[in-house]
């Protein structure tokens, strides 16, 4: 249903390949920022979570 919209509406091409990709570097990002908070002493954890165990691949 999305491609039909955006050929519908976005004026893109209707034979536009559409990819869902989750690359490493959300991952990276998400490890970082919480680094960050931890150090900053801005949550009230000494552990970061799993970030992989959050993110659901089926949607990819």
């Amino acid at each position: 249903m999305t491609r039909e919209l955006f050929c519908k509406f976005g004026n893109l091409c209707p034979d536009y390949i559409f990819k869902l990709t989750l690359n490493r570097s959300l991952l990276m990002d998400l490890q970082s920022q919480g680094s960050w908070l931890l150090e900053s002493g801005l949550v009230a954890t000494d552990k970061l979570p799993n970030y992989r165990l959050l993110l659901d691949a089926r949607a990819l």
